[in-house]
């Protein structure tokens, strides 16, 4: 269960939500939509009758059409000459079977073809172009409309014309296309140039002159918008009748032709039901937790996998299913689909609980009924993650709400609640299943583990990590009472000047922790001016004092408030300020009271509460224009600010830090917040306040020195757990997240076996990957360029620093 301070929280947000008084949350979120297509059945043939061919005599009429219907597709014919452009809306590609080089209005025609790419439609040509030539003067069409045609599928068009086979030389580029030995160029006879100009385009046969300097020629290719097979490289014979003289297999060709094609060969596909609630919570979850794996997602709505086939899936990394059941009228369709895909090598995602039997199948649970397990609390085991084997969440953190399942031997589970798996692998033919099986899941305190699930699917991957440390001090100093505290039998001044900052000495001397300190001056609750003094009152020497020691000891010092009241003008769990110029005089009382006690201007603030509204964030950086670094909470509730590790976009220099865990106890809520920290972007950022052993519920109702041993505790737990991570200043946290956003590293699929991670040049900041590889290949791994810093052959993850602007990873072949 939660604690009774997060329910009150929950309620009065709910309270705020429905009186419309709920400030909108400022912070910049990290996720980007998924690029969300429609696919279709259809393909739209087109010919043209000016050439002296017809629907049932043209080059696409005979093996081309068979091939497509074979592959459970539906051809609609169009006569180009007769009928004019065609509305490409609602295909799944055009398809064009052109003899000649010569149209009515290739200048149309280019336009046609950039829209049909530029709608979702793929474009495939089949043969000639066929708008070289204006057919009403004959003249050549300048080559800079050509290619706008030809530069919406990833080339460009160069001439270089050529008929010598002699002067030009074929090379098939990929196998799975079968090449037979009469690809030659003696055979073809017909060269033109076409040059890749994107990194999508996979050329499966190219061509290349001979005498003169040149790159190779796309003479058949593959791009994400569509496709082209230059005459003469498939047969001899311009109608494509004979499948006995074509130089390699067509249908081979026209499975990657028309399949859905993403940009990028690590992206996943998410299959979704906009109409549940669930599923597109779990959509939205997933589009985050991609934008910290630096994974790119393709969605697909549940009513439109009907048009979805074998060939589609097969060029994606993996496939997220996010949703808990499958629609009746096509969920053996759906489950056939994935059943082939796994069987053949894929990785799909679980995202929720399977109701359906024929999901339950799919996810290796042989429960043949939905039966919902009554489980408590969560308990990682070996294989989970770096770190996290027997690490428990309690129940009162979380009791997760799902199924019985009973797994196939050959499953592994990862965590289970009770006696119940609620995440689990298991092998499935030549790929892999991954299951998630409770619905609180797709939430925001659970954002690591579907990072992780989605590292998971890529099957071989790395993506970078922050490997940070961070030790937030909120409430720091803050202003003394004197007041004589019966169960620490000192005053609270001397409690905070030598207890509770000697314990932090020590964390320092024991751990390297690096502690940020964030001064409140007042604890009245005025919302307008005139607000009071740093530190007012009788105290004032004892907390300026402890102060410079802080200093002297060369800590970081930021900012948490005037005084503890959230900077708003609506929402938070306190009262808000009555208008714009309060909130700009509090920000500017604080500055001005960090000058007289700090002399320096603040470069952190952290929101008291862990919330401040749009009004609050425009009033910060008008009157602090030095704050560089804005820290609320990883994982808040509605009455709190929730971040995003992220530079902002529109305030150039503002890095968003926020807090994933609290306290001094790493158990239950924390433990949850740490753990999700560690697997979302391999990162611990931690708070507490010298006066938690003040307040019943955040001390647990423990003696002080329960709480120092424990504090102390969870600092030696996470140093051994997790040696990966650095304690680090919260300005040098700063730069590094700057330089990883914009000069870190990217990972690059070159092939299932091998991986490459570029950064840019020039840049010397260190940066670090977590590298998954497939099951059983940890031992095979060859790294260079990077230092492997930390493994866990059990996770197949590996953490590893990098030294080189690019380096290599290597597992050989596999089985």
């Amino acid at each position: 269960m939660k604690s009774e301070g997060f329910w009150f929280a929950f309620f009065l947000a709910g309270l705020l939500i429905k009186s419309g008084l709920a400030g909108e949350n400022p912070a910049p979120t990290k996720a980007h939509p998924a690029k969300v297509m429609t696919p279709s059945e259809r393909c739209l043939f087109l010919f043209d009758s000016s050439e002296g061919v017809s629907e049932g005599l043209n080059p696409l009429a005979f093996e081309v059409a068979k091939t497509v219907r074979e592959m459970g597709l539906d051809l609609h014919w169009h006569d180009i000459a007769k009928a004019g452009m065609p509305t490409a809306k609602g295909f799944r590609a055009v398809v064009t079977g052109f003899l000649d080089s010569k149209m009515q209005d290739p200048e149309r025609f280019a336009e046609f073809v950039e829209k049909t790419v530029k709608d979702g439609v793929r474009f495939i040509i089949i043969g000639n172009y066929g708008a070289y030539q204006d057919a009403r003067t004959e003249r050549f069409v300048d080559a800079q409309i050509v290619n706008r045609a030809f530069n919406a599928l990833g080339v460009s068009y160069r001439a270089n014309w050529t008929n010598d086979p002699s002067l030009f030389e074929v090379v098939p580029k990929d196998e799975s296309i079968l090449p037979r030995p009469s690809l030659t160029s003696a055979n073809i006879m017909h060269f033109y140039q076409f040059t890749k100009e994107r990194d999508d385009v996979r050329i499966l046969v190219e061509a290349k002159r001979k005498d003169v300097p040149s790159q190779p020629s796309a003479a058949v290719f593959v791009s994400a918008t569509g496709a082209q097979m230059l005459s003469r490289y498939l047969s001899p014979e311009d109608m494509l009748k004979d499948e006995k003289l074509f130089h390699f297999d067509l249908k081979a060709f026209l499975k990657q032709a028309l399949a859905i094609t993403p940009d990028e060969n690590a992206t996943l596909l998410v299959l979704y039901d906009q109409s549940s609630a669930e599923s597109k919570s779990a959509l939205k979850a997933v589009e985050t937790a991609s934008s910290y794996a630096h994974i790119p997602l393709m969605a697909v709505k549940m009513k439109d996998v009907f048009a979805l086939r074998f060939f589609d899936l097969e060029n994606f990394a993996g496939v997220v299913y996010a949703d808990d059941k499958c629609p009746k009228t096509y969920c053996g369709y759906l489950q056939d689909l994935l059943f082939a895909y796994l069987r053949n090598g894929g990785r799909v995602v679980f995202l929720m609980p399977a109701q359906n039997k024929e999901l339950r199948e799919l996810t290796l649970n042989l429960n043949k009924e939905a039966k919902f397990a009554s489980g408590e609390g969560l308990q990682f085991l070996k294989g989970a993650f770096l770190g996290l084997d027997g690490l428990r969440v309690s129940e009162t953190a979380i009791k997760p709400s799902a199924l019985l399942a009973k797994l196939k031997p050959e499953c592994k589970v990862l965590a289970k609640t009770s006696s119940t798996p609620v995440w689990w692998r298991c092998p499935f033919g030549k790929g892999e299943v991954i299951a998630l099986n409770a619905y609180e899941f797709i939430e925001r305190q659970f954002l690591g583990l579907l990072v992780q699930s989605l590292v998971d699917a890529e099957g071989f991957f790395a993506m970078p990590i922050l490997a940070w440390k961070l030790e937030f001090v909120d409430d720091c100093p803050l202003p003394f009472a004197d007041r004589f505290i019966e169960p620490l039998g000192k005053t609270d001044s001397a409690f905070y000047s030598n207890d509770f900052y000697g314990m932090l000495v020590d964390a320092r001397r024991l751990y390297g922790a690096k502690f940020v300190f964030l001064p409140v001056f007042s604890y009245d609750d005025r919302v307008e001016p005139p607000f009071s003094e740093p530190f007012e009152g009788t105290t004032r020497d004892s907390v300026i004092a402890f102060a410079k020691r802080i200093m002297e000891d060369d800590h970081d010092i930021g900012l948490h408030g005037t005084n503890h009241i959230s900077p708003a003008l609506s929402g938070g769990v306190n009262q808000n300020f009555k208008g714009q110029d309060a909130l700009e005089a509090w920000f500017k009382k604080a500055f001005d009271s960090c000058l007289e006690v700090f002399g320096y201007p603040p470069l952190v603030f952290v929101p008291p509460n862990n919330y401040i509204d749009k009004a609050g964030f425009e009033a910060l950086f008008k009157e602090i224009p030095t704050i560089r670094v804005v820290s609320s909470l990883f994982a808040g509730t509605e009455v709190e600010t929730q971040q995003d590790f992220m530079m902002d976009p529109e305030r150039r220099g503002v890095a968003h830090i926020p807090r994933t865990w609290a306290g001094y106890f790493l158990e239950d809520e924390a433990l949850l917040g740490f753990i999700n920290g560690v697997m979302s972007y391999g990162v611990s950022s931690h708070f507490i306040h010298p006066d938690d052993i003040l307040d019943p519920e955040r001390s647990k109702g423990r003696s002080w020195q329960e709480m120092r041993s424990s504090f102390l505790d969870a600092m030696k737990t996470i140093q051994e757990r997790f040696p990966f991570l650095r304690a680090m200043d919260i300005m040098d946290a700063y730069h590094e997240l700057e330089m990883l956003e914009l000069h870190g590293p990217r990972c690059i699929k070159t092939s299932k076996e091998k991986l490459v991670v570029e950064r840019a040049s020039g840049v010397s900041s260190d940066f670090y990957m977590l590298v998954r590889v497939p099951a059983g290949k940890g031992r095979s791994l060859k790294v260079t360029g990077a230092t492997v810093l930390y493994k866990d052959e059990e996770s197949s993850r590996f953490v590893v620093r990098l030294h080189s602007r690019v380096s290599h990873y290597d597992i050989g072949g596999l089985p």
